[in-house]
C-alpha cells in the first residue's frame, strides 16, 4: 500500500539539500518549464507530463479543480501509471527544491505554487473486492462514485464520501466524515507496519506522501435509504431547531443523520433552511422518522427520495453542484459540541445578512453535519492524527464567489462565521473547538492561528522527520512547515 511512499522517505530522512538547485526561480528568469520536463524524463519518468508552457487548453484542463481559487499554476502536471514513476517524481522534486501537491477527484486540493510539480493519481483507479473479508482495495486516484460501483451490486457498502465526485484520497487524510460514521466509525488502518507513518495517515491531510492503494473494511450493504433534501422557510428556523434538539436527536440511532444547511436556491436565491437527511430502514421505518421534520413543521419543498444504494445517495447533490458559477471558495471548518439554537440563529442572522448585500457571494452556505456522535467517539484523541474523537459534529463555513473581486469577502465570512460558532463552543464546554482549514498567519512565528484538532505538535514533529525538505505540500503542510522552508532558503 505504501511502498512507494516508505522508499522514497527513506531517501528523504537523510537528503541534503541540492547545492546547484538547477531550476530554483531567479530575480531575473521564471522556471523554463521545457527543461524541467526534459530533466524529469532523463531521471527516468515516462508518462504522460503537461507543463505551463503548452497550450493553454491542455494546461488549463490539467490544472482544473472544481474551486477556480485552488487551482493555481504549477510548473508541470505529471501522469504516473505506476509506483516506480511516482518515486521518480518524489525524488526529482527533492533533488531540485521542487513541491509536490497530489490531485485526486479535484474537488478541493493543496496548494500550487509556481514551483510546484501536481502528481495527477487518475491513473490508480482501480476497485477491487475481498467478498470473503468484505474488504475494498482501491487505486489512490478514485472518487467515491467508482469505489461505490463496484461495491454495491455486490452487498457491501463503504465509509465514504457523501458526494460521488470526492477523491479517496483528500477524504481520507482530511478526517472522512460519513453517514455511515454514526454506524461504523470513522478510517482505521493497521498499525503492524511504520506506525507513524499510518498514525499520520488518517487525518494528516496529505502532507506527508503519496498513497497510492487503500484497503479498508466494508459492510453488508444496509438496503435502502431516505436522502435528499427538505426545506423551511427563514422564519421556521427557530422551530426547526427546537425540533431537531427535542424531538429527532433524542431517538436518532447510527440508522440516520442529516446535514442542516443554510442556502439560497436558484433561480430566485430565496433564502431556505435546508435538512439533507439519511434516514435507513424499511418503508415503515422511514416514514416514522420522517415524520418528525413534517408532522409539526410544514415545510416549503420536499424533494427527498429513496435511495437503493451508495451509489445514488452520493448522486443526491449533483444539482447542487451543477449550478453555474460560484466556484470560488474558502472554507471555514470547525466542530461543535452540539447543535446549540442561539449559536444556530446567530450564524444564520450572519449568513443571512452578509448573501443578500453581497449578491457574488450568494453561493456561500453554512451547514451543520449531525451524525452520530457515539462510535466517532469510540477511540481515543491520540489513536490517529484526526484528533477530533470527543462527540461532536461538524460545521463547514463555506465563502463562494463569482469572481477574484469579492474573494477577499467570502473569506472573511468563511473565517468570522467559523470563529463566531468555535466561540459558542467555548463558551458553553468550556473548551476549545477544533478547526482547521485555512486560518490566519502570525507574521512573528509564520504559523496560522487555527490549531489542527490536539495532535498538531507530533504532527510537526513527524513532517520534519519523513519530509525535512518540505516536498509534500497541503493546507496542513503549508502551515506546519514554513518555519523549516525558511531555513533551507536562508542556508541556499
Amino acid at each position: 500500500m505504501v511502498s512507494t511512499l516508505i522508499n522514497a522517505f527513506e531517501d528523504l530522512r537523510t537528503a541534503e539539500p541540492n547545492g546547484s538547485l538547477k531550476f530554483r526561480t531567479s530575480a531575473k528568469w521564471p522556471i523554463n518549464t521545457d527543461k524541467v520536463r526534459q530533466a524529469l524524463k532523463e531521471a527516468g519518468f515516462s508518462s504522460k507530463i503537461v507543463a505551463r508552457c503548452d497550450v493553454p487548453n491542455e494546461y488549463s484542463a490539467a490544472i482544473y479543480r472544481w474551486a477556480e481559487n485552488l487551482q493555481g499554476l504549477p510548473a508541470l502536471v505529471v501522469y504516473p501509471e505506476t509506483e516506480d514513476q511516482i518515486s521518480i517524481t518524489v525524488k526529482f522534486a527533492a533533488e531540485n527544491k521542487f513541491t509536490i501537491s497530489v490531485r485526486c477527484g479535484g474537488h478541493n486540493g493543496a496548494p500550487m505554487a509556481p514551483e510546484t510539480i501536481l502528481v495527477d493519481m487518475r491513473h490508480f483507479n482501480s476497485v477491487k473486492v475481498n467478498q470473503e473479508t468484505c474488504q475494498l482495495t482501491f487505486g489512490g486516484g478514485c472518487n467515491w462514485g467508482e469505489v461505490y460501483e463496484v461495491a454495491n451490486p455486490v452487498g457491501l457498502e463503504a465509509v465514504g464520501g457523501g458526494y460521488w465526485g470526492v477523491g479517496v484520497g483528500g477524504w481520507h487524510t482530511g478526517g472522512g466524515y460519513s453517514w455511515l460514521s454514526g454506524k461504523h466509525g470513522m478510517v482505521t488502518a493497521s498499525e503492524a507496519e511504520n506506525p507513524d507513518l499510518f498514525w499520520s495517515i488518517r487525518g494528516g491531510h496529505g502532507q506527508l506522501g503519496v498513497i497510492t492503494e487503500f484497503t479498508t473494511q466494508a459492510y453488508p450493504n444496509g438496503g435502502q435509504a431516505l436522502t435528499g433534501m427538505l426545506g423551511y422557510r427563514p422564519d421556521q428556523l427557530s422551530q426547526v431547531l427546537d425540533m431537531l434538539n427535542e424531538r429527532f436527536f433524542p431517538v436518532r440511532t447510527s440508522q440516520e443523520s442529516l446535514v442542516l444547511g443554510f442556502v439560497r436556491c436558484p433561480p430566485h436565491y430565496q433564502p431556505v433552511v435546508a435538512i439533507m437527511p439519511w434516514i435507513q430502514g424499511d418503508d415503515a421505518y422511514i416514514a416514522k422518522i420522517k415524520s418528525i421534520f413534517t408532522d409539526t413543521i410544514q415545510p416549503m419543498v420536499d424533494r427527498t427520495f429513496i435511495a437503493h444504494d451508495q451509489v445514488q445517495v452520493s448522486h443526491g447533490a449533483d444539482g447542487m453542484f451543477a449550478v453555474p458559477g460560484a466556484k470560488r471558495k474558502v472554507d471555514g471548518l470547525t466542530t461543535i459540541g452540539d447543535l446549540w439554537p442561539e449559536m444556530a440563529l446567530e450564524a444564520w442572522q450572519k449568513w443571512e445578512e452578509y448573501t443578500a448585500n453581497v449578491p457574488d457571494c450568494r453561493g456561500s452556505v453554512v451547514l451543520f453535519e449531525c451524525h452520530s456522535r457515539v462510535k466517532i467517539a469510540s477511540k481515543p484523541s491520540d489513536a490517529t492524527a484526526w484528533g477530533a474523537r470527543d462527540p461532536h459534529y461538524y460545521a463547514v463555513c463555506t465563502g463562494t464567489s463569482m469572481t477574484p473581486v469579492t474573494d477577499q469577502y467570502a473569506e472573511a465570512f468563511a473565517l468570522e462565521t467559523a470563529e463566531l460558532i468555535a466561540a459558542h463552543h467555548l463558551a458553553k464546554t468550556g473548551k476549545p473547538t477544533r478547526q482547521w482549514g485555512l486560518g490566519r498567519m502570525n507574521p512573528d512565528t509564520q504559523e496560522f492561528t487555527y490549531s489542527y484538532a490536539t495532535n498538531r505538535d507530533r504532527l510537526k514533529q513527524l513532517k520534519e522527520e519523513y519530509d525535512p525538505l518540505g516536498v509534500f505540500q497541503s493546507p496542513l503542510g503549508q502551515q506546519t512547515h514554513s518555519t523549516l522552508l525558511a531555513k533551507l532558503d536562508k542556508g541556499k
